[in-house]
This record gives structure tokens, C-alpha cells and sequence, in this order.
């Protein structure tokens, strides 16, 4: 989990990236974690499209294998 401070408002790279937004993308990713679970144990292959949280598996902090 991550800490506490990860869900406070900040500036990266000169972008202002509010709680709210990393709350909302937090929440996604349990979601696609919970449906990525649930395909795997019942073998269903699916497909993320649209960007997706594609992102995190490209940069391997999210890993779905």
C-alpha cells in the first residue's frame, strides 16, 4: 500500500496533480486489479483499451501476469 503521503496534492515535473485525481487513479487500479483477478481464475483472456492504466504496465509498476 502506499504511504500516506502519495495522496496529497504536488507539482511533478511542473504539472499540478491534485489528491482527488490520485484518489480516482488509485481507485481505477483496484478495480482493474479486482476485474484482472477474477478473468484470471475463471481463464478469460481480455484486453485494456483506451489507455487504460496501460501506463503502469508499460513501466512495470503494475504487473498483471
Amino acid at each position: 500500500m502506499p504511504e500516506r503521503d502519495f495522496f496529497y496534492d504536488e507539482v511533478r515535473d511542473g504539472f499540478y496533480i491534485p489528491g482527488m485525481m490520485k484518489r480516482a487513479w488509485g481507485a481505477a487500479l483496484q478495480i482493474l486489479s479486482e476485474i484482472h483477478r477474477i478473468c484470471k481464475e475463471h481463464g478469460i483472456r481480455y484486453i485494456a483499451g483506451g489507455g487504460t492504466l496501460l501506463g503502469l504496465v508499460e513501466r512495470r509498476v503494475l504487473s498483471l501476469g
